[in-house]
């Protein structure tokens, strides 16, 4: 029984749980940078990312700790210390699975695989997989999906090496990438690899964690691993045609949630399965040219499930619709939203349901910007 719970921590890999939207998902700090270090409050939660809140790249903070984790420095780089802002710290103890589609795997939860020693380290706010000599060894989750999709994969780390090169593995997926040093062993960042795609949420399936080059003692000390919500096509950006109009197809899309997903099928090419009316769909969209915008969604949806109310938000512009009944989810007729003013520019787009009429809002399958002349 003694040896049993001696290895329990790297024995047993949880799913992660879903997020109770009770405890935080994160903390702010707020106030001036311009001395580059703000010490954070200890005991700490287990923050796996920090960033600033008005960053849309998600650039990486350094976070510090002392040996102990009594004392946590959050590191501002030179560049970056002017004027006042707020950063956002990610939490998560163990791993946990957010509505919005998010997933972190915590080291805390955990297992290693492989003839070495690796082994879970673990202080208040400090989880980590450390002792990493052996480049056999590999850090283990198992979960179920609970949709499909595309994922940015990032790694939170510290490394006092010269650096590393990893691979991580999700399904039948591979990623891999290089990992630059961070000075200590107790300075953590994070670096994204790269986009994976998801192709099935009905079996359980396994992420790993490996190095497979180290340039020091050690491959590195492995925090947290975040799955996030990455746009489904190549272009993150939709750009005009040449008539000045942008369409934003199902395809290129970022879909959040936990059941909305995009479906590649050539009878589809949509975005379906929106069964819960929390979960929501994003695009980036390129204005070439300052003036007024008609807003045409495509969607369909069967008689008996039509009505439910939708937003489409366009900058600081609400444009409100009730989805129109078509025949069938995908049998797809437009549907004028109105006009928009806009500036030459990057705009976000976004569409959120206020709610559902019955089994499911719609099948959406592109919006269209058409310039007024």
């Amino acid at each position: 029984m003694l040896r049993l719970m001696i290895f329990l921590p790297l024995a047993l890999s949880a799913s992660p749980i879903l997020h109770d939207g009770k405890t935080p998902r994160h903390e702010l700090v707020q106030g001036d940078f311009s001395s580059g270090k703000v010490s954070l409050r200890t005991p700490s939660p287990n923050f796996t990312q920090a960033y600033f809140s008005n960053d849309p790249h998600r650039e990486p903070l350094q976070i510090s700790f002392n040996k102990d984790a009594s004392e946590v420095t959050l590191e501002i780089p030179e560049e970056k210390r002017k004027g006042v802002g707020s950063v956002t710290l990610e939490i998560a103890e163990k791993s946990v699975s957010y509505p919005d589609g998010q997933i972190i795997f915590s080291a805390l939860d955990s297992r290693v695989e492989g003839p070495g020693r690796a082994k879970l380290e673990s202080h208040p706010g400090n989880h980590r997989v450390g002792f990493w000599a052996d480049l056999n060894d590999s850090v283990v989750w198992d979960f179920k999906p609970t949709r499909w999709g595309m994922y940015w994969v990032e790694v939170t780390y510290s490394l006092a090496g010269k650096g590393s090169e990893v691979e991580v593995k999700l399904a039948d997926q591979s990623l891999a990438g290089s990992l630059e040093s961070t000075g200590t062993w107790y300075r953590y960042t994070t670096k994204r690899l790269g986009r994976i795609y998801l192709a099935d949420d009905q079996k359980p399936v396994t992420l790993s964690v490996k190095g497979t080059k180290k340039l020091g003692g050690a491959v590195m000390n492995l925090k947290a691993v975040t799955l996030r919500p990455a746009h489904e096509g190549d272009e993150p950006i939709a750009k005009a045609a040449k008539d000045g109009n942008v369409t934003l197809r199902a395809k290129e899309a970022t879909v959040y949630g936990r059941k909305l997903r995009y479906e590649p099928q050539p009878k589809k090419l949509c975005i379906g399965y929106w069964t819960v009316p929390a979960d929501f769909v994003t695009w980036k969209m390129e204005v070439p040219a300052t003036g007024t915008y008609k807003v045409t969604i495509y969607q369909g949806c069967t008689d008996e499930n039509a009505g439910s109310p939708v937003d489409v938000l366009i900058g600081k512009t609400k444009l409100p619709f009730k989805v129109k009944a078509t025949g069938h989810f995908q049998k797809f007729e437009p549907v004028e939203l109105g006009t928009v003013i806009l500036s030459r520019g990057v705009y976000p787009l976004e569409v959120r349901p206020k709610g559902k009429t019955k089994m499911a809002v719609m099948d959406l399958q592109k919006i269209v910007l058409s310039l007024v002349e």
